[in-house]
């Protein structure tokens, strides 16, 4: 009798650990197959540019009274792979846990206007035609944060950019709101664009989710990451009135 119920208990003992093992071979399995699709995305977005350049090089050769035309070309495109190098090896250091943050007592305001400074140049060169416009909860407040700077502007770019590629032409909002309750400082960008696809909604904040034809859904999935990791929050939405989108994050305030 004592054997059966040694025996009884070291076939439950052993049902467990093959559960265990099931389990870990399932999460290995999904943990390769994101692997392997990580791979081919970058591997394809990476191709785009690498035969643009190799191509205006030639073109550039044979055609040298063009030579103005095709230089610009190469720069755009030489701005695209190094952005798409730079958000490879983010993830990678996200994923492998070496990601960190070199924090200093930085002016948001400032960051801000830097970011909005460089899309304005991008898309006067692109000829868009969206109107930006900052709202401050008073006006031209200083507002200093210990953040990451590079890393903040980061999440900057991204979310103006998302903004200015979905509204053809319209209004791009920069809200920013002081939660003294929360101790927050609140960055909101909303424009009147065609809106968040409700497709993507649920998952708009993983990776390789997009419904552009120029983006590869790293960007979102990157500014994630450095807002959790600053303790802050991040979100993104359609607008009540059915035009457009706002995205925005809140980080804690010095």
């Amino acid at each position: 009798s004592e054997k059966a119920v040694e025996m009884q208990r070291l076939n439950t003992d052993l049902d467990r650990a093959n559960q265990k093992i099931k389990a870990s071979y399932e999460n290995l399995k999904q943990h390769d197959k994101l692997q392997q699709d990580f791979v081919n995305v970058v591997a394809h977005e990476l191709r785009t540019p690498v035969q643009s350049i190799m191509g205006y090089v030639d073109m550039m050769d044979l055609n040298p009274e063009n030579r103005a035309v095709y230089m610009e070309r190469l720069k755009r495109n030489t701005a695209r792979l190094e952005r798409l190098t730079t958000d490879t090896l983010d993830i990678a250091r996200i994923e492998s846990g070496t990601f960190r943050l070199s924090k200093e007592k930085s002016n948001l305001r400032e960051l801000i206007k830097n970011a909005i400074d460089d899309l304005t140049f991008t898309s006067r060169n692109g000829r868009r035609e969206n109107k930006l416009k900052v709202m401050y909860a008073k006006d031209n407040e200083d507002l200093f944060l210990n953040v990451d700077r590079s890393r903040i502007a980061q999440v900057l770019s991204n979310l103006l950019s998302n903004a200015d590629k979905f509204t053809k032409n319209g209004d791009i909002v920069v809200k920013v709101t002081k939660l003294n309750q929360e101790k927050e400082i609140e960055v909101k960008v909303i424009d009147n664009g065609q809106g968040i696809d409700k497709e993507i909604l649920p998952k708009l904040f993983e990776k390789f989710v997009t419904k552009s034809d120029i983006g590869t859904g790293i960007g979102l999935y990157i500014s994630k990451q450095i807002i959790l990791a600053h303790g802050g929050r991040i979100w993104g939405k359609n607008n009540e009135n059915g035009k457009g989108a706002e995205f925005g994050f809140s980080l804690p305030y010095i």
